[in-house]
């Protein structure tokens, strides 16, 4: 019986000892995973700084296979591979890595990855014209930004979604999205990005066929840049309100307010701009039947783009250039029978004639 006890205490003893080592190896296993993956992350941190993003991305993959315990951990270091991943375009997986870091954190109350997760997450699909999946994320950043909350980060993600709006040509949800973006500028005293979003609201309305609440924030808009000094900005605005002209057929207006841009284009000698508006002006002394004229500045704007080294806007002027020709000559010949038609007339006739 007593040695039935002894064995029985020194069994109990063993599996203690057993479960005791096996504890202890657990434990100096997760402390030693932990300590490599801590490692391998300020490796990683430090390459990023130094922007070597493909070593940043293989030591950043390192430590996540260190860290599958902790997913806080694995929230960071993902959200930082994503950062790698999109410096070595590469935005599908970049995308995916900023995903599973939003996944991954697990503080609900003081996050600090997801909010800054989801926007990256929408700036990239946006950028990929992968509309619907950009808003979602953005609509999630929109969510956290304002639960932590990060005014700014709320702007910027607006941003980002009138972008969205825009490629889908989703006008009323462009419109809201940019009186949003007006109303939380004015809360933060941003002025200039004030005057920015009356200008997407100017753009919406004249997009949603309502010129006069178009022309009020175009104005409003320059008033502002005006104010804050923003000289290429109120030349934005002034081609916004030429356009605005142009497209409501008054063709006076829209020519002064064309001209007003092209004389200062012409002051800071800004090649590119200057050949773009010279362009417009061709286009809107189309619709006025100047075609003369049209193609003196058309020929002007072409010049503008050589000088500027744009082929692709060459290429484009001279597209257009061909077909004013083919306009002119068609106008010129509009009263006049050609030697063929004067032919076939003459065959027409010719059993008449006979008779």
């Amino acid at each position: 019986m007593l040695s039935s006890v002894v064995t029985f205490g020194a069994l109990c003893l063993g599996l203690l000892w057993l479960f005791g080592v096996r504890a202890w190896w657990h434990q100096r296993t997760r402390q030693r995973k932990a300590e490599l993956s801590a490692q391998s992350w300020g490796e990683g941190r430090a390459l990023l700084r130094e922007k070597k993003w493909a070593e940043a991305a293989a030591a950043l993959k390192k430590a996540l296979a260190w860290a599958q315990d902790d997913p806080d951990v694995q929230a960071g270091l993902r959200f930082h591979l994503g950062y790698a991943l999109e410096h070595l375009q590469e935005p599908e997986q970049a995308v995916s890595a900023y995903r599973a870091s939003w996944l991954a954190e697990t503080d609900e109350r003081q996050p600090r990855y997801r909010p800054l997760a989801a926007f990256r997450q929408g700036y990239l699909l946006s950028e990929l014209r992968r509309w619907d999946d950009a808003e979602q994320a953005l609509h999630a950043c929109i969510r956290e930004a304002n639960r932590v909350p990060l005014p700014g980060l709320h702007l910027n993600a607006l941003r980002i979604l009138l972008r969205v709006y825009r490629g889908m040509s989703r006008h009323d949800q462009f419109l809201r999205c940019a009186e949003e973006a007006r109303a939380l500028a004015l809360v933060t005293g941003d002025e200039l990005a004030e005057a920015l979003f009356l200008d997407m609201i100017g753009d919406a309305h004249l997009a949603l066929g309502k010129p006069a609440e178009a022309l009020s924030n175009y104005e409003q808009s320059l008033e502002l840049f005006r104010r804050v000094g923003h000289v290429e900005a109120e030349l934005m605005v002034k081609r916004d309100i030429g356009q605005l002209y142009q497209q409501c057929g008054d063709w006076d207006k829209a020519l002064r307010w064309m001209e007003t841009c092209l004389r200062e284009e012409e002051r800071a000698q800004n090649w590119i701009a200057e050949g773009r508006i010279c362009y417009d002006i061709a286009c809107l002394q189309v619709h006025r039947g100047e075609l003369d004229m049209a193609v003196d500045y058309l020929q002007r704007s072409a010049g503008l783009f050589r000088r500027g080294e744009d082929r692709v806007a060459v290429d484009h002027v001279g597209r257009t250039l061909i077909g004013l020709s083919v306009l002119r000559y068609r106008q010129a010949m509009a009263d006049r029978l050609t030697f063929g038609e004067i032919e076939r007339g003459s065959a027409g006739s010719t059993g008449h004639l006979e008779e």
